[in-house]
């Protein structure tokens, strides 16, 4: 059994706890490209963390065009500053909550070159109260 069965399987086995789920594919261009990837991810936490996403429903306006911005930035913008500040949700006091995210040493930068995701991301998250 490969890595992306056992994800799939953790998702499917705990819907409550995987908030927010991608799987990079190195062939699929929408599925590697790691900018889309983060603006699903926020995507997704918006509709299951409502503090997430009055958090971010605030920060929006200021942002301006997202379509500019490199996958380090909106890394920042849209996942790691809102979940930093926020407190933990009641409803993950008792339980785990987990973005997952598949095979991120197949998503690539806007270049198509490199992924620059990989050393930012465990500091970044370590940094929220939903780690």
């Amino acid at each position: 059994m490969g890595k992306s069965i056992i994800a799939a399987v953790l998702c499917d086995q705990f819907p409550d706890n995987v908030l927010a789920v991608h799987f990079c594919k190195h062939s699929l261009p929408d599925r590697k490209n790691a900018s889309r990837m983060i603006r699903s991810l926020a995507f997704q936490l918006s509709q299951r963390v409502p503090s997430y996403r009055d958090e971010l429903a605030q920060r929006l306006p200021q942002l301006g065009d997202l379509s500019d911005k490199d996958e380090l930035t909106l890394f920042d913008i849209l996942l790691s500053q809102p979940l930093a500040n926020l407190p933990t949700p009641a409803q993950f006091k008792s339980r785990k909550a987990v973005m997952l995210i598949d095979a991120l040493d197949e998503a690539v930068d806007a270049s198509g070159t490199g992924n620059k995701l990989l050393g930012k991301l465990i500091p970044a998250c370590e940094r929220t109260s939903l780690h």
